[in-house]
């Protein structure tokens, strides 16, 4: 085997890769059932909402998934740029629960490339008390430190109101910028 590599040295070659374009929902489905089994009332894991979760993951046709409704965008459809820009963190990953009426929304940001939203719950008994209008978790994986839960609105001013700045978050930022060149997510 070593020898064949050697032997392709120096030339050029052409690589081609098949990805399924929804590879990510079945991957979200299953973040947001993990995600409500750890902070929302422990009834979530026999909800209605976390069944519907735990279907779509399982169901592996698009056709049949599609027919489940289960709300939200994935991976490579992406969420709506005002959203991004509100919740996207420069070289780190954003992991959001967010309450919208009666529903509980988890937001996916890996590196604010990869964008993602899907509905945890539709039964704000599971979650009113403990989420409130919404938290937020940051990851920086370059320098393997996070900060959360953070309040969604206090991760908003924070972002853009410069006299309500996070201490948490403002000692992220710090740590981030000290930090050598994080190492490449997008090669």
């Amino acid at each position: 085997m070593h020898e064949t590599l050697r032997s392709l040295s120096g030339q050029q070659h052409k690589l081609s890769v098949m990805i399924k374009t929804h590879y990510g929902d079945r991957f979200l489905a299953k973040i947001a059932l993990g995600i409500g089994a750890l902070f929302l009332a422990d009834d979530f894991t026999i909800s209605s909402s976390a069944s519907l979760l735990r279907t779509f993951m399982w169901t592996k046709s698009l056709n049949e998934r599609q027919q489940l409704k289960l709300h939200g965008s994935g991976f490579l459809g992406g969420t709506e740029d005002s959203l991004k820009q509100i919740l996207n963190w420069p070289g780190g990953h954003v992991i959001a629960l967010i309450a919208d009426n009666n529903n509980l929304n988890l937001y996916c940001s890996f590196y604010g490339v990869q964008n993602a939203i899907v509905r945890i719950s539709s039964e704000p008994e599971l979650w009113k008390e403990r989420i409130g209008e919404g938290v937020v978790f940051l990851i920086a994986p370059g320098i393997q430190k996070f900060v959360g839960p953070i309040e969604l609105s206090k991760y908003i001013a924070h972002k853009f109101e410069d006299d309500l700045k996070d201490e948490q978050l403002s000692q992220l930022e710090e740590d981030m910028e000290n930090k050598p060149e994080a190492p490449p997510y997008n090669i």
